[in-house]
């Protein structure tokens, strides 16, 4: 328990001697007043005086309160009061700490001064040398002319590194800013920007200037003023007359009407005071009673009859569906067969008229095909139905017809190439007779004769005569008239 109390007095000495050193006493204070406090008549032994005198009261003054801190003493080594002054220690840092936030404050707001002002924005007016054209950025001054640079060489279109910017006639260094340069925020500054090297690199602007109508400086003025803005009345239509907005004009309004049917829909009897006519009165007797059972059996046999005439129906459908595409089918079927037949008659009907007048090479191998085919089939009988001497006999009739056949042959290949080569001369002698033709702008065909055509079309003229004459009696001799005729040099 003494160790409890001794722990509190040691702490609560500490405590005193931090108020003392926060709050210093009056003696103190005064001895650091500079000298230009005293009067002007005043010598410095007199001032020395004094302040003796003030000490000796002081200290007399504090024997009484010798007494109270003992009494204090006793007091704080209560819980209650190391709690309190535990608040008042607290209470007196917080003062301390705001003492000096307006300092921190202080020190806090410089840099940021600084750097809004190097956010802050200058008119950049850039002479591009030789050419003499202005471009006119607006650039924040706490960057360098590096970066000035870096953003003039991308609207340039040119590289960083051959641009050379000063000011006043000087070089101006890279790492300088503009605020460095002595640019004031929202001032102006005109630069001159050249190229180091200007065949490969020149200083022209993307657009031409006449095609840029915009000022180099736009002024604008801003409002700061309170009371920028003021609130109106919305504007109010005009009254119709009518209260649009209230329970009538928004509820449905409930009719009432009455009907009378042309049939009486009740029963009177004759009673007291009251007759009624029983003339036409009928006699109404009860029928069968259908039970629910047989209604929903006459009810269900009815939808099985309808199912029935329907699928009925459907069927008759489907069956005339499938009769059709049988019918379409056959008679397409039909259609191909006789197309086939009148195309293997066709074939036939050819391959005749070419083994009887053969004109081309592929015709003459026709005919010794089929010559070959008919000499194996006759050989093939002879071995079959005959022995001896007759077997031989009728081989050798046999070769005497192929060979007949053959030579038959060989004259008809001969006689077709003395035609197709005529054919080819004619041919020929057509095309280089035939005048020169193109087609006019009006689309009309143009023909003109060349001294070569006109040679041409006398020598194809020469030579149909040469073979008229020859293939008539006695033509050698025109023909050589005729020759001579044609060719007088000859």
């Amino acid at each position: 328990m003494s160790e409890q109390i001794e722990d509190k007095e040691q702490d609560v000495k500490e405590m005193e001697e931090e108020t003392t050193e926060i709050y210093p006493q009056t003696g103190e204070s005064t001895a650091e007043q500079p000298e230009d406090d005293g009067e002007p008549g005043s010598d410095g032994e007199e001032v020395h005086a004094d302040r003796t005198t003030t000490d000796v009261l002081e200290a007399e003054e504090a024997e009484p309160d010798l007494h109270d801190d003992a009494e204090q003493l006793v007091e704080l080594q209560k819980p209650e009061t190391v709690g309190k002054l535990t608040d008042v220690l607290e209470t007196v840092e917080e003062a301390e700490t705001q003492a000096d936030l307006p300092d921190d404050v202080e020190q806090l707001r410089e840099p940021q001064r600084k750097e809004n002002v190097g956010n802050s924005t200058a008119t950049v007016k850039v002479v591009l040398v030789p050419e003499g054209h202005v471009m006119t950025v607006a650039f924040a001054i706490g960057l360098s002319i590096q970066e000035l640079k870096c953003h003039l060489a991308s609207e340039l279109r040119v590289p960083a590194d051959v641009l050379q910017i000063s000011l006043d006639g000087r070089v101006v260094e890279e790492q300088k800013s503009l605020m460095e340069l002595g640019v004031r925020p929202h001032g102006s500054t005109r630069m001159e920007m050249s190229s180091t090297d200007p065949t490969t690199h020149p200083l022209r602007p993307v657009r031409p200037p006449e095609h840029d109508n915009m000022p180099d400086v736009i002024t604008v003025r801003v409002q700061t003023d309170e009371g920028e803005f003021q609130e109106t009345l919305p504007k109010r239509r005009p009254d119709r007359g009518v209260v649009v907005f209230s329970r009538e004009t928004q509820t449905v309004k409930v009719k009432s009407q009455a009907q009378q049917c042309p049939v009486n829909v009740y029963t009177q009897m004759t009673g007291i005071g009251c007759y009624v006519s029983c003339m036409n009165d009928k006699l109404v007797a009860p029928s069968n009673y259908i039970t629910a059972d047989e209604y929903h059996d006459r009810r269900l046999k009815a939808v099985i009859r309808l199912q029935s005439f329907v699928r009925r129906w459907l069927a008759q459908q489907e069956v005339n569906r499938l009769r059709r595409e049988r019918e379409r089918r056959m008679a397409w079927l039909e259609l191909q067969e006789r197309r086939r037949r009148e195309e293997k008659e066709e074939q036939l009907r050819d391959r005749r008229q070419r083994m009887m007048n053969p004109r081309r090479r592929e015709d003459i191998n026709l005919l010794y095909q089929a010559l070959e085919k008919w000499r194996c089939e006759e050989e093939q009988r002879i071995n079959s139905t005959l022995r001896g001497a007759e077997r031989k006999a009728a081989l050798c009739s046999l070769l005497e017809q192929e060979t007949q056949q053959i030579a038959t042959i060989g004259r008809h290949q001969i006689a077709i190439q003395n035609d197709n080569y005529d054919k080819t001369v004619r041919n020929f002698l057509d095309k280089c007779a035939a005048p020169h033709q193109w087609r006019a702008a009006d689309g009309r065909l143009i023909e003109m004769d060349s001294p070569h055509t006109i040679r041409a079309r006398e020598l194809r003229d020469l030579y149909s005569n040469i073979n008229l004459v020859h293939r008539q009696p006695g033509g050698e001799t025109r023909c050589s008239h005729d020759a001579q005729t044609h060719c007088p040099g000859a």
